[in-house]
């Protein structure tokens, strides 16, 4: 018998689970096409110096737009009724109001001492507020559309944002020549996205019912481990995952940031075409499984299966790839892009294996394990780049030992997930 179900392990995601994903991954590739299309032309017209700027505001406003809705975009996903996750929904929007009006006095009234601190134009700092924004909308917008399944909605948003990020800064380069073109592109691409996901919703019809002040005060009680435990963690999450673009900046400048950030960029398209769509359907369907009761652990292994299967031909392909493709399809001048990729291609895979699991720790009774992950994450990262910075370590030195890093702290994550896995099937069979 035992024999029998680990042959037929895979059968455990459910047909509707794998169509989710198909159609999500449809999405992601034609997205992602475009980004490869674009990215030869891209690259003749941009320089390094202006990915590396493009790097540093992206990551920037990563780091805000994490913090914006204190976590309650996440919490979206988790309540069983769809009323009452456009009621969380709702708390997202209106702390992100909140918090964009502190963050936008703050930059109005100190703007230009934030200027001379960090090294910034003004108007590239106003665009971080505003992105920063635009980027939590989008996340609240997303999480309800993902709670209502519906799938391909998020499959076109995914097209069409991609569309508009790859190809409008191009467009504006034959008009206007300017370090801010990218920017610019990834704007708009987020305010048509928010656009055509908001419009679909139908939010007037179930207001009256929405705002119950009661409900509300339940709802954010209920759900205020996101903000007391996962927002930190999340921070410190998301802190860490751009520093190496942040320490790139200030350390090595413009020029550094923009190969390492075009390599990074560009070898992550094969990871996230089956990634990022594998992982925003498994947070709802092990989210369901939770909520039912249901054990984890077979759907845990039967996807940490199917993601090594398609992660590992892409490590491959990267690794021994990149240096000879860069050179020939985005000119030499992107040529040590190719050798950054190849140490990249490492972290990359062990991020593919982790990264769509992790979601299991988003869930309510075990965010503060996923919180301290991220914690320790963190710290080994900061410890990680003041060392480099204190040795003075040559640049591909430090890119070793970055990656090395890089996989030990996600095979911990890995082992995490399946323990805490093990733990909650181990309680269920206890009833």
């Amino acid at each position: 018998m035992k024999k029998i179900s680990f042959l037929n392990s895979f059968s455990l995601i459910s047909k509707g689970f794998n169509k989710k994903v198909f159609t999500l991954v449809i999405g992601t590739v034609l997205s992602q096409s475009i980004t490869i299309i674009s990215a030869p032309i891209a690259s003749r017209i941009f320089s390094p110096e202006d990915f590396g700027l493009f790097a540093f505001f992206v990551g920037i406003t990563s780091i805000v737009s994490t913090a914006i809705c204190f976590r309650y975009d996440i919490a979206i996903i988790q309540p069983k009724s769809f009323l009452n996750s456009f009621r969380v929904a709702l708390i997202s929007f209106y702390i992100m109001i909140f918090m964009f009006l502190i963050i936008a006095a703050v930059v109005l009234f100190f703007g230009s001492q934030l200027s001379k601190l960090s090294g910034l134009d003004l108007t590239v700092i106003l665009l971080i507020t505003l992105t920063s924004f635009f980027n939590g909308l989008f996340n609240i917008l997303l999480n309800l559309n993902l709670k209502m399944e519906k799938i391909r909605r998020i499959s076109i948003t995914k097209v069409m944002k991609s569309a508009m990020q790859n190809l409008v800064p191009i467009v504006l380069s034959f008009l206007i020549v300017s370090k801010i073109n990218l920017i610019l592109g990834y704007i708009f691409s987020l305010l048509l996205s928010c656009f055509y996901l908001v419009r679909l919703l139908n939010f007037k019809k179930k207001m009256k019912e929405l705002l119950n002040f009661k409900k509300l005060k339940f709802l954010i009680l209920k759900y205020k481990k996101f903000p007391l435990y996962n927002l930190p963690a999340s921070l410190a999450d998301a802190a860490t995952l751009q520093l190496p673009i942040i320490f790139i900046f200030y350390i090595g400048g413009e020029l550094a940031n923009g190969l390492f950030f075009f390599a990074s960029r560009l070898i992550s398209i094969p990871m996230s075409l089956i990634g990022q769509s594998f992982s925003q359907i498994f947070y709802n369907e092990i989210s369901l499984k939770v909520n039912g009761n249901s054990q984890v652990i077979p759907f845990l292994k039967s996807s940490a299966k199917k993601l090594f299967l398609i992660g590992f031909p892409c490590f491959l392909l990267i690794f021994f790839c990149s240096p000879i493709a860069f050179p020939f399809v985005f000119s030499e001048k992107w040529a040590e892009s190719g050798l950054i990729a190849q140490y990249l291609s490492f972290s990359f895979f062990a991020t593919f294996m982790a990264s769509p699991l992790s979601h299991f720790l988003s869930i309510e009774k075990y965010v503060v394990r996923g919180a301290m992950w991220k914690y320790l994450y963190f710290l080994t990262s900061l410890l990680l780049f003041w060392s480099s910075y204190y040795f003075n370590l040559e640049f591909y030195n430090f890119l070793l030992i970055f990656t090395v890093h890089e996989v030990l702290i996600y095979m911990i994550y890995f082992i995490l997930i399946f323990k805490t896995g093990y733990e909650n099937d181990k309680k269920l069979l206890m009833l």
